[in-house]
């Protein structure tokens, strides 16, 4: 009888192991898939690396407008000129000769050797840093046109 009470604890405690083991590997398949999941919602946000070529006013823009804010405030609280659902930007690219990006329904204001005066679509701006010849997009400090 007491060798069937230890046999029994025995195996409950054998089981309790395989369940807590099958948890664990669930839970930490899940988190690896939340790390590396770009598209998901459930996707951790120090998964993803910030653009490095696009000032932080204007990620936190374009966050604003991909999670469905209002970005003419935010636009207005940052002194960022805001029209049509387009900002104003310069678009500092790689050289003089460099061509504008092409594609992105640029609105070209001006132009100064390598600096690019434009309106751009809030929902372009992560794809325009990232375009090939693009140095880096920021909000205008002055403007080119005069």
């Amino acid at each position: 009888m007491i060798k069937d009470r230890r046999d029994v604890k025995r195996r409950l405690n054998l089981k309790r192991k395989y369940i807590y083991t099958v948890i664990g590997v669930v839970v930490l398949c899940l988190l690896v898939s939340f790390v590396f999941a770009k598209d998901s919602k459930f996707a951790l946000p120090f998964a993803f690396k910030q653009p490095d070529r696009l000032e932080s006013r204007l990620i936190q823009l374009a966050e604003t407008h991909n999670s469905g804010g209002d970005v003419a405030d935010m636009a207005a609280r940052h002194g960022i000129y805001f029209r049509d659902e387009k900002i104003r930007v310069i678009i500092e690219l790689e050289g003089d000769d460099t061509p504008i990006p092409e594609g992105y329904n640029i609105e070209v204001e001006g132009r100064r050797e390598s600096l690019v005066q434009a309106l751009v679509p809030v929902d372009k701006l992560y794809e325009i840093s990232e375009a090939p010849g693009v140095n880096y997009v920021r909000v205008p400090q002055k403007s080119l046109t005069g």
